[in-house]
């Protein structure tokens, strides 16, 4: 494969990778949500649940600017930096638990739908931003290597 000698490559499918994982947290997060609607979940396991997921989701969302950061992708880093802040001021200011007392009120289920697709939609956005410049990178690294 010619886009495995190229560093640029490599830091594409990386950065991808890391945004495909984004997207799949958001879409675990969209099934809980349904499962319990379906009442096929209690509020304790929802609140238990959706409680490990938002410190996973920070963490991959710090990764992944960290990696932009060291791959010198600075406008991305900018562009992304505003969506990490506010992730960051929810979870300072605790509006990340979910407390199962509450998972029934409708307030918090729209909240927490609102929540979760803005997340899909962002991760979504940049997804196809991140597979274009994969794309990219793989053919100016087979162009290169047919030089």
């Amino acid at each position: 494969m010619v886009f495995l000698s190229s560093w640029d490559a490599w830091a594409k499918l990386i950065t991808f990778i890391i945004n495909v994982c984004q997207m799949l947290l958001q879409s675990w997060k969209q099934l809980k949500v349904a499962e319990l609607e379906g009442d096929f979940l209690n509020p304790t396991d929802f609140a238990r649940d959706m409680n490990k997921l938002y410190p996973m989701e920070l963490l991959l969302l710090a990764a992944s600017m960290v990696w932009l950061l060291l791959d010198w992708q600075l406008l991305l880093l900018l562009l992304n930096a505003p969506y990490l802040a506010y992730q960051l001021s929810n979870y300072m200011a605790g509006k990340w638990r979910v407390d199962a007392s509450r998972v029934f009120h409708a307030d918090f289920k729209s909240n927490i739908k609102k929540s979760i697709l803005m997340g899909i939609f962002y991760h979504a956005a940049w997804f196809v931003v991140y597979l274009t410049m994969l794309i990219l990178s793989i053919i100016n690294a087979s162009k290169l290597k047919a030089k």
